[in-house]
């Protein structure tokens, strides 16, 4: 793999996920609750998959990616918690899709 593909997941799923998430964070703190609306001030859902526990050969970064997902979005979630911003995050399985057609 090079630098370059590396670098090209790394920044689309993770590094886009934080860079969301930041502005998201940043807006729902500054807004506060929103009453009868919810008892959250907002949610940000973090999407990964099941690579973010299941390591995939030859897809490393994707992988990395997701398990750095996983982990962000626990630690945003202590962060954010005294802002009452609720963070969760979702890993599903495989999909039919060209990438995983041979598994």
């Amino acid at each position: 793999m090079t630098l370059d593909e590396w670098n090209t997941v790394i920044n689309i799923n993770f590094t886009g996920q934080f860079l969301c998430s930041r502005e998201d964070a940043a807006l729902f703190i500054k807004r506060g609750v929103v009453e009868g609306v919810s008892r959250a001030a907002g949610k940000i859902i973090c999407m990964s998959s099941v690579h973010e526990v299941i390591p995939w050969a030859g897809h490393v970064n994707y992988a990395a990616s997701k398990g750095g997902i996983n982990m962000f979005m626990k630690s945003i979630a202590q962060e954010l918690a005294p802002h009452k911003i609720r963070v969760t995050g979702i890993g599903p399985g495989a999909i039919l899709t060209l990438i995983n057609k041979e598994a």
